[in-house]
Parts: C-alpha cells; sequence; structure tokens
C-alpha cells in the first residue's frame, strides 16, 4: 500500500541519490580548483606522518580522510613539505601521479559521501516526514553549498557534522541517555576538527535547549536538560582535544615555529602558548583559528550588485543570501518552516529560535564574514 510516509521516504531517497549521483558526474567531469591540489598534498602528508605541521590554518579531520583516499589512489608519496613548499609544489605533487584524475576522484567520493550524509542528518534533524523531506530539498537547492559537494574542501562534511550534532541535540530532549550525549559531543567535536565555523556550535547547542527549559513543566527534565545545556560544550572541548591529540602527539617543539611562520599579534601568540600548556592540540587549533580570523579581517571584500567594499556591513551575508536565491528555492524555505511547525512543534520552535539568535549574534558585529 502506497502511503504518505512512504512517498516521503521515496522522495527523501530520491533527493540522496540523484545529487549524489550528479556529484560523481561533477567530480568526473569538473578541473581541480586553485584549493583542491593545497588540501590533498597537505591530507596525503598528514596521512603519512602523523604531521598537522603543514597547511596549519585548515583543521586536520577532513584532512586525514582526503590524504588517505589520495594515497590509497596513488598519489605522489613525499617527504614532510615546508608550509612554502606545499603552495610551490602541490598542483606538481598532484599531477606527478600515474593517474591524477584517479587521485583526485578518490578524494572527491568522500566529500560526496558526507553530501549524502548530510541530506539524510539534516532530515532527521527536522523531525524525520514532510518537515524532513522539505529540510533535504532546501539543502538540495542551496546554491552556496550544493555546488562545493564534489570539491576536496571542507564545507560539507563540517555541514554533515554540524546536522549530527543538532540532531543529536534534540534527540536528548527525547531519549536522553549517556551514550546519546557522548555520540552527540563526538559528532559537534568532529565538525570542529573538520572546519573553523563549526565553533559555533559551543554556543549554538545549548541555545536549542532553552525553549524547552521553559516549556518544561517536570523538575527532574528541567535538572536534565539544564545539564545537557551546560555538559554538552565542555565534553564537546574535551572530546575535540581528544580527536586532535593524535595530529601533535610528536611536534611539542614545533609551535613557536609555527607562531613565527604565521605571524600572529602578540597577544595571539600569548594566548595560544598558554592554551598549549594546558593541551597541544588546542593550542594548535587555536593559533589555526586566530591565523584564519586575522585572515579574514585583513582581506576580506564583499561584492553585491556589482559594488566591491572591504568593509561589508554587517548583515551582508544574510542580504546576499536572499538576494542570490532562487524564487523557488526561498518559497520552500518557507514552505519547510511551516511544515516543521505542523510536523514537530516543540522541535521546530528548538531550531528556529537557536537559529535567530545566531543570526542575529553573527550579523552584529565584525566577525560575521567568518561567522556566517
Amino acid at each position: 500500500m502506497f502511503t504518505r510516509s512512504r512517498a516521503v521516504r521515496i522522495g527523501l531517497l530520491s533527493i540522496v541519490v540523484l545529487t549524489a549521483g550528479l556529484a560523481v558526474l561533477d567530480a568526473r567531469r569538473d578541473g581541480v580548483t586553485a584549493d583542491e591540489p593545497i588540501h590533498l598534498a597537505a591530507g596525503a602528508v598528514q596521512a603519512k606522518y602523523g604531521s598537522w605541521a603543514v597547511n596549519v590554518e585548515l583543521p586536520p579531520l577532513a584532512k586525514e580522510l582526503w590524504g588517505r583516499a589520495a594515497r590509497s589512489a596513488g598519489a605522489v608519496e613525499t617527504p614532510p613539505l615546508s608550509f612554502r613548499a606545499l603552495f610551490l609544489t602541490a598542483r606538481e605533487q598532484l599531477f606527478g601521479a600515474a593517474d591524477p584524475l584517479k587521485v583526485l576522484l578518490a578524494a572527491r567520493l568522500v566529500t560526496i559521501a558526507f553530501l549524502a550524509a548530510l541530506f539524510l542528518l539534516a532530515a532527521r534533524a527536522a523531525g524525520g516526514g514532510e518537515a524532513g523531506l522539505f529540510a533535504a530539498a532546501l539543502l538540495a537547492g542551496q546554491t552556496a553549498l550544493v555546488p562545493h559537494g564534489h570539491l576536496v574542501t571542507s564545507d560539507v562534511p563540517a555541514a554533515a557534522l554540524v546536522a549530527a550534532a543538532v540532531w543529536g541535540t534534540l534527540a536528548l530532549f527525547e531519549r536522553p541517555s549517556a551514550a546519546r550525549l557522548l555520540a552527540t559531543a563526538l559528532a559537534a567535536a568532529a565538525a570542529i576538527a573538520t572546519k573553523q565555523t563549526a565553533l559555533v556550535l559551543l554556543p549554538l547547542l545549548p541555545l536549542l535547549v532553552v525553549p524547552a527549559l521553559r516549556l518544561s513543566r517536570d523538575p527532574r527534565a528541567t535538572q536534565r536538560l539544564a545539564l545537557v545545556a551546560l555538559g554538552l560544550p565542555l565534553l564537546t572541548v574535551a572530546l575535540l582535544a581528544l580527536l586532535l591529540r593524535p595530529w601533535t602527539a610528536g611536534e611539542e617543539g614545533l609551535l613557536p615555529t609555527l607562531l613565527s611562520l604565521y605571524r600572529l599579534p602578540a597577544g595571539d601568540a600569548t594566548f595560544v602558548s598558554r592554551l598549549a600548556g594546558i593541551d597541544a592540540g588546542l593550542g594548535r587549533y587555536a593559533l589555526s583559528t586566530l591565523f584564519v580570523l586575522r585572515q579574514t579581517e585583513a582581506g576580506r571584500l564583499s561584492y553585491f550588485l556589482g559594488d566591491v567594499a572591504a568593509s561589508p556591513s554587517p548583515g551582508y551575508h544574510l542580504v546576499a543570501l536572499v538576494v542570490k536565491s532562487p524564487a523557488a528555492w526561498l518559497l520552500l524555505v518557507l514552505a519547510g518552516t511551516v511544515a516543521a511547525f505542523v510536523r514537530a512543534p516543540l522541535r521546530s520552535r528548538l531550531l528556529l529560535f537557536s537559529g535567530a539568535v545566531f543570526l542575529a549574534a553573527s550579523s552584529a558585529g565584525r566577525g560575521s564574514a567568518f561567522a556566517t
């Protein structure tokens, strides 16, 4: 019998299969982009030597997966590269392989796997059913995200892990357990270890709890939610330190060299050194994040209706997203919001409240270019 739930499952499966299939075709057809050789070269070195010293500004998790895939496909084996050598020789290293297109495709397939996972995880985070189908359809039509779905970049892997963390947090309200809390924190830590933008999860996941605390009438449930709100960020940071440890364990004496190489301001360098004294992995991550922030502040540009500005307005990214998105996609956003309220009222309030607070915060100051 053909029921509505079966139709929804077929629709979701169709979105996943068709989008992933198109991504595979694009991965085979598209030429190499400017950043992909750099990520591949750094990933291959990291996968072979366990070193995060090359291209430290990108967190190591996705690079490790790309590097392992590239090496299995015949990537050129090189000695540990310096930062300068990476940018000078990365393209030659890629095309020095016996079959460079095979190496590139192998790494791109890692991203495509995350793309398929992203649709499924986003559907679950939205509550499943019709709301979940809308969530997957929204992502499939998102013109800023999907074009990266077949490239060796960290955007899609990070987005999939963020969706997993959000789903896990919402699931804690329905069936709380220590195992689910640990899995949620691990997903959040993995997202942060993939892309710095995922740091927003540290304040965002507790925000998901706020409406549930307001609606709770059971003292025991309220205490449990409060513990989740307080414990989830702390557990995430602890697991992040454990995730980063394998790539920093053998490089204790390398931090001064990296600080001089990346030339952070004195205040930033002092903070990095102090944090590294507590945990080497978190210190290296602080170096990575602060370098990206300073680089973004120094060289950011906005392009809007033909005009170029060095100091974009706080709401630039949100306005640009609306202006540059197809009308059908914007209508689907509105329909998906309505469907979320119909499908899962509490879940939709949690998502919309935390999302609205995050958008307001990210549009309020100079950090919006990085945060969004």
